[in-house]
């Protein structure tokens, strides 16, 4: 994981060895002004994100064979963050899945901080988008937005820690699960199969149903894609009847 105070000690570094490498200003001022630079530039890029770092300790997982609890990448990713009615922009964010959890990491002690999940309303990830869902028909938490229409259609990730014996050593993994939903006349309908999907679209389920065999797009290899264009395709044939 990377260290976010790690960009202040690197824009250092470069005023540093900029001041060596010009012999005609590398006198104390010169090294001053660059390092009073570098230290305006860091500070402007945290000014601001004060009350986002209210969270609690998380206790980071150990990984032993290259497991981890995390969505898509146990590495820091820059995303924003909307926090107890603000906006916060690139700022560095983990998500674990086993425990539903948003963290991220503290400018000023590099630890790793749960942030309070009531205050987030959403965040983003590089190329998506997570939302709070509160709902009591539905288990509460972070879901995937994957279509914004009329309908919807939303993604729950989970990672549940496995371990087995293999050769008289035990094996840690992680068993991701993802399952989907899809929000339909103020109704969460999960879905579990192509069948289930095109029941949720009944009062069109034979033009939903031709469209999807058109796009060759098969619920089996890619569910993601065939839900979200069918209801992409379901909110257009409302509009144009």
């Amino acid at each position: 994981m990377k260290n976010l105070a790690l960009c202040l000690s690197i824009v250092l570094l470069l005023a540093a060895t900029a001041a060596w490498s010009q012999p005609f200003k590398s006198d104390t001022s010169f090294v001053a002004a660059a390092t009073s630079h570098a230290v305006k530039f860091y500070t402007n890029a945290i000014q601001g994100q004060g009350q986002l770092y209210n969270g609690s300790d998380y206790a980071e997982y150990r990984s032993l064979q290259d497991e981890h609890p995390y969505f898509a990448t146990d590495d820091w990713v820059y995303g924003t963050v909307f926090y107890d009615g603000y906006l916060y922009e690139n700022v560095p964010l983990l998500y674990d899945i086993s425990t539903d959890q948003l963290l991220t990491e503290t400018y000023y002690s590099s630890s790793i901080m749960k942030l309070i999940k009531d205050k987030i309303t959403y965040f983003t990830l590089p190329g998506k988008k997570f939302v709070n869902q509160p709902d009591t028909t539905i288990s509460p938490g972070f879901y995937e937005l994957l279509y914004d229409g009329k309908t919807k259609v939303y993604a729950r990730h989970s990672k549940l820690l496995q371990e087995t014996l293999s050769s008289q050593e035990i094996i840690h993994t992680f068993e991701e699960k993802t399952r989907y939903y899809i929000y339909k006349n103020n109704i969460y309908f999960h879905v579990k199969s192509k069948g289930s999907v095109l029941d949720v679209f009944g009062d069109r389920k034979r033009e939903v149903s031709q469209y999807m065999n058109k796009s060759k797009i098969r619920f089996r290899k890619n569910r993601e894609q065939y839900i979200t264009r069918l209801a992409e395709f379901y909110d257009r044939s409302q509009t144009n009847p």
